[in-house]
C-alpha cells in the first residue's frame, strides 16, 4: 500500500470520526478501533491529528465535540497541562517499582502518566479509587490487574471517596503507594482542595 493510499484512508477515517461526533458529543478510542478495524494506536493518532487541527478536544480515553455541550471531568481538563513535568515524575516513580509489586495508586493525571509506564514491569497489581486509571488499565494494559476501592463518586472528578473507601483501604496491602497531592504550600506541606480526599491520602 502506497503512502498516498494510506493517507487517503486516514483522511476518510478522520472525516467519519467527525461525523460520529455530529451525532454524539463524545467518542472513545475503543469505539473507533472497533468501527474501522484499526488498532488503538491508530485510533489515538487519528484523534491527536484532529485535535491538533482544532476539530475536537482530546480526553483520556477519546475525544469530545467542540460544538456540543458535555460535562467534562476535571481530569480531562488537566490531562494536557504540564505534561513534561508529570512524565518526569512518573519516570522517577517507575524506578521504585519491581516485578510482582502491588501498588496503591492515587487519583489524578500525574498518577495516570505513571500508570502508562507499568508495561515496563511484570505481574503488577494496582489498587485504586480512580475510575480513569481503572478504565485505562482495562483498555490498554491486559497484563496489569486492578483492585477497585469502593466508595461514593465525586462527580466530575472520576474517583471514589468516603467511609467505604477508608474501610477498603484497611483490608488491602501494597508494596508501594503512589500519592499525588494537589499542591505543596510552604509551611503547610502537601494539600488538596477536598477534605474527604485528604483523608484518603493521609498516611
Amino acid at each position: 500500500m502506497t503512502h498516498a493510499t494510506t493517507r487517503a484512508f486516514a483522511d476518510e477515517r478522520r472525516s467519519a470520526i467527525m461525523e460520529m461526533l455530529e451525532h454524539n458529543a463524545s467518542v472513545q478510542v475503543a469505539e473507533i478501533a472497533q468501527t474501522f478495524g484499526v488498532s488503538s494506536v491508530t485510533a489515538r493518532a487519528d484523534l491527536d491529528a484532529l485535535a491538533e487541527s482544532g476539530k475536537l478536544r482530546r480526553t483520556h480515553g477519546g475525544a469530545v465535540s467542540l460544538q456540543k455541550r458535555l460535562t467534562v471531568s476535571t481530569q480531562d481538563r488537566r490531562i494536557n497541562v504540564n505534561v513534561a513535568a508529570k512524565q518526569a515524575i512518573a519516570q522517577s516513580a517507575i524506578e521504585l517499582v519491581s516485578d510482582g509489586d502491588t501498588l496503591l495508586v492515587d487519583s489524578g493525571t500525574t498518577a495516570l502518566e505513571f500508570i502508562r509506564l507499568l508495561d515496563q514491569r511484570d505481574g503488577i497489581t494496582v489498587i485504586t479509587a480512580d475510575i480513569t486509571i481503572a478504565d485505562y488499565i482495562d483498555e490498554s494494559m491486559p497484563s496489569v490487574d486492578v483492585v477497585m476501592l469502593g466508595g461514593a463518586l465525586r462527580k466530575g472528578h472520576r474517583y471514589l471517596y468516603g467511609p467505604l473507601t477508608m474501610q477498603a483501604l484497611q483490608m488491602v496491602h501494597a508494596d508501594l503507594a503512589v500519592m499525588c497531592p494537589g499542591a505543596f504550600v510552604p509551611g503547610c506541606g502537601f494539600t488538596t482542595d477536598f477534605p474527604q480526599m485528604a483523608e484518603t491520602k493521609r498516611p
